[in-house]
């Protein structure tokens, strides 16, 4: 229960931070780019110096750019839908977003 709390506070923290942008004329797409950037440098900080000769050859690595690209371009037009919409446009999209994947993960 604790979990769906944390996901449902989570969620609206998520939306209501592109609201915040917009009243500060931040632009989503460089915001979410930076964002990108500095939690990679993050996890290159904490990473063990040998394991990184590892992670540029491992055959996950054309995925995890794949997902982040997808991740960047959700969050891109969730921002947009927050700009042209509202808060509570943006999330029932996102939550009818996931009904989706859910439904199919439970078919297959």
């Amino acid at each position: 229960m604790i979990y769906l709390i944390l996901l449902v506070l989570c969620t609206v923290a998520f939306i209501l931070m592109f609201k915040v942008f917009e009243s500060y004329d931040i632009h989503v797409f460089q915001a979410i780019v930076f964002n990108y950037w500095v939690a990679f440098f993050c996890g290159l900080l904490f990473l063990p110096l040998n394991s990184f000769a590892q992670i540029r050859y491992a055959s996950w690595l054309p995925f995890a750019f794949l997902l982040g690209t997808s991740f960047i371009t959700v969050f891109t037009l969730t921002g947009k839908t927050v700009k042209l919409f509202n808060v509570s446009t943006a999330s029932v999209a996102m939550k009818l977003g996931l009904v989706f994947p859910v439904m199919f993960a439970f078919i297959l």
